[in-house]
């Protein structure tokens, strides 16, 4: 929702961020407040609040008539004693906290209220009394229930009619192994049986013709003492690959000559490598030789070319000293009010250089999470470059408040379209006469953007700008967007500690006056 930024500016969603207190007379069903608005049977605009748009709690009335939520009323004035009353009708006056006065009366004819169940969506068809709502919410078989077995995994949520029957097949239901009594979850339960439960009856993988029972806590004490168990020859690291049980390898390493063959290759390789070896160690004293030889014929050179640099070096010095000494001779130095007008100059280039001059501008705002630590600590808004609507049109620029301002403060971004003084306002129309949209970039494919578009009202904010002011009072979102959702990495809106706002004036568009 669009708003002019000023003291008393309203939005959808101010008395979410503040509890209501219930009146002394309210009894302990009726303090319910409830986290939503049920819908009413017959809906009037008299019982809805004019800040928040919900169905009034609490409600509380101006000096002019008005009525809002209390809650509402000290988001409105937040640390200020007083504000124009929202109403903004010419009997309009001033709200304090003094002014306005608790509506018991109205408070009873809301409780009476003929409203829907909260799950009337969900197929619920049961009305009642307002007053009466929170207690059948209580026990609405239509009301949204979790999985009883949430915490052990599943996330599955149904009406709560329904719930029981899939709790009674839940994935996530505790089962007990007959055989070890160990509680396990309904879909652990086969691979528990088939690899994990400790009195479960397994087969010797060696297929041994044992006939006592092995249970799986057993089984790696009856490998290690199976009279089937695979072993390997002692001679194996020399070739031989035979490989049997323990009675097979007795037999096996007893028949010494069928070894014989295993020694001869290994004596023989080994003499082959040794001879290998020797023509290396040659090799290697031959290159040490001549590197020996390449490092002194290398040392011999360097210290020849370190005498001709060093006189190199003398020579271009006594040059440079000469150079510097002239240098001095012709050197006028700048004066500070020339030096100031050149930084000016540089600065309007920069400007001119980076504006955009067909009514849209693309900010990049870096460092996200430090600005808003500084507009805690003080800092408030940023700026953007300027903008135009063409060459010699009207010149504009956004304002973000990082920690939020007015009723968006410490809780969402706030965005402000603002009118600056620029060169040719006199040969312009005024008041400014064109919707503006303002954007905030989804960076991901997905393209999600956080979107909100207004026409000038023909408040100050859209009136030609005058001296000494150098812009208009911004209009725009105190509300723009909640620092829950922008900060949300599974919302893209911030990425690398970088946001895009995009502002587009719609030239097509003229207000009609």
């Amino acid at each position: 929702m669009h708003t002019d930024k000023q003291p008393s500016a309203a939005t959808e969603n101010a008395a979410e961020q503040a509890p209501a207190a219930a009146p002394d007379q309210r009894n302990s069903a009726a303090a319910f407040l409830l986290a939503e608005d049920p819908e009413l049977v017959i809906s009037e605009m008299k019982y809805f609040c004019m800040l928040c748009g919900f169905i009034l709690k609490d409600p509380v009335q101006t000096e002019c008539g008005h009525r809002m939520c209390k809650a509402c009323v000290s988001v409105l004035l937040g640390t200020e004693s007083s504000k124009p009353c929202p109403g903004r009708e010419e009997d309009c006056g001033l709200v304090t906290q003094a002014s306005i006065q608790p509506d018991l009366g109205f408070y009873k004819e809301i409780q009476k209220l003929e409203v829907k169940c909260l799950y009337a969506s969900m197929g619920c068809p049961h009305t009642c009394k307002y007053s009466q709502l929170p207690q059948h919410s209580a026990i609405c078989l239509y009301r949204k229930t979790a999985c009883r077995y949430r915490a052990q995994g599943c996330g599955h949520v149904n009406q709560f009619q329904k719930i029981g029957e899939h709790q009674l097949q839940c994935q996530f239901r505790p089962v007990f192994c007959t055989l070890c009594e160990t509680s396990v979850s309904a879909n652990q339960k086969q691979r528990h049986d088939k690899e994990e439960c400790p009195l479960a009856e397994v087969v010797c993988p060696y297929a041994c013709e044992s006939t006592q029972k092995i249970l799986r806590k057993d089984l790696e004490n009856h490998k290690a003492a199976c009279s089937k168990k695979p072993i390997a020859c002692a001679y194996k690291e020399l070739g031989c690959s035979f490989v049997g049980t323990k009675t097979d390898i007795e037999k096996h390493e007893a028949d010494q000559p069928v070894h014989f063959p295993f020694l001869l290759k290994t004596v023989a390789s080994l003499k082959l490598q040794k001879e290998e070896n020797l023509k290396k160690i040659e090799n290697l004293q031959a290159e040490i030789l001549q590197t020996q030889i390449r490092e002194t014929l290398l040392q011999e050179t360097h210290a020849k070319e370190t005498e001709k640099y060093k006189e190199k070096l003398a020579y271009l010095m006594e040059r440079s000293i000469g150079l510097e000494a002239r240098i001095n001779q012709f050197e006028h130095p700048f004066s500070d009010s020339y030096k100031i007008r050149m930084a000016e100059i540089d600065l309007r280039f920069q400007l001119l250089e980076t504006a955009s001059y067909n009514g849209k501008m693309l900010w990049k705002i870096i460092n996200y999470s430090s600005r808003k630590r500084d507009a805690v600590q003080g800092v408030r808004s940023l700026c953007s470059q300027p903008f135009y609507t063409s060459r010699f049109g009207y010149k504009m620029c956004a304002r973000v408040y990082f920690n939020g301002d007015g009723v968006g403060a410490n809780t969402h971004l706030s965005l402000f379209f603002t009118i600056m003084k620029g060169e040719y306002d006199d040969l312009l129309a005024w008041p400014f006469p064109h919707k503006i949209k303002m954007v905030l970039m989804d960076q991901s494919p997905s393209r999600n953007h956080v979107r909100d578009e207004f026409s000038p009202n023909g408040g100050t904010s859209f009136q030609k700008p005058r001296a000494p002011l150098m812009m208009n009072p911004g209009s725009g979102c105190p509300l723009f967007v909640r620092h829950e959702d922008l900060e949300d990495p599974s919302k893209h809106y911030l990425e690398n500690d970088t946001i895009y706002i995009k502002i587009v004036v719609d030239l097509t568009h003229h207000l009609t006056t």
